[in-house]
C-alpha cells in the first residue's frame, strides 16, 4: 500500500471527526454570554536567532506540552482577574474552547473561543495583553459555524484528534 492511501484515509477520518464535532461546538458556544474569537501566537525570535536555532535543531516555538502549560496559566490568571470571587470561592473558570495548530511547522499557536462574560471586548483584550507575551488577535464572532470551521481546519494540524486542547477546555454554566 502506498503512503498516499494512508494520508487520504487519515484525512478522510479527520474530516469525519470534524463534521461530527462542529455541531457540538456550535451548540456549546450558544451557552457563552459574549464569545470572542482569539488567536494567540508565541513571540518570534529574530531571523539570526531562528537560523542559529535551526542549525542546532532547536524549535523556534514551544512544543505542545510547553504551549498547553502556558495556555493553562493564561486561563487561570484570566479567570481570577475576570471572575474574582467566583473563581476564588467556587473555582469558576471562563468558558474556553481551545485549538492548537502549527506544531509540525514550528509555528505553534492557539485559536480560541473565549467567553468575554459581560466585560467589554477592549477590556478583555487589555487583560489578555497583560498576560500573554506573544501576538494577540481578538475579534467578535459573527458566524459561530464559520469560526468553528476555521479553527478546526485540517491544514496545519499535526493530529486532528489532538488539536482540541481538552486539558484547557472549560464549559461551565
Amino acid at each position: 500500500m502506498s503512503k498516499y492511501w494512508y494520508m487520504e484515509e487519515k484525512f478522510y477520518n479527520d474530516e469525519l471527526i470534524k463534521e461530527q464535532n462542529i455541531p457540538w461546538l456550535v451548540g456549546e458556544m450558544k451557552r457563552f454570554n459574549n464569545p470572542l474569537a482569539v488567536t494567540l501566537t508565541f513571540p518570534k525570535s529574530s531571523n539570526l536567532e531562528q537560523e542559529v536555532k535551526k542549525m542546532k535543531g532547536i524549535r523556534n516555538s514551544p512544543n505542545r506540552e510547553q504551549a498547553v502549560k502556558k495556555l493553562k496559566k493564561l486561563h487561570n490568571q484570566l479567570s481570577r482577574r475576570i471572575l474574582k470571587s467566583a473563581n476564588k470561592n467556587f473555582n469558576k473558570m471562563i468558558n474556553l474552547i481551545p485549538f492548537i495548530e502549527g506544531e509540525h511547522i514550528d509555528n505553534t499557536h492557539f485559536h480560541l473561543v473565549l467567553d468575554c462574560h459581560y466585560k467589554a471586548k477592549t477590556e478583555m483584550t487589555r487583560k489578555i495583553e497583560q498576560l500573554w507575551s506573544g501576538k494577540i488577535q481578538v475579534d467578535d464572532i459573527y458566524n459561530d459555524a464559520g469560526w468553528i470551521g476555521y479553527i478546526t481546519k485540517h491544514a496545519t494540524k499535526d493530529n486532528y484528534n489532538d488539536s482540541l486542547v481538552v486539558e484547557c477546555l472549560s464549559l461551565m454554566k
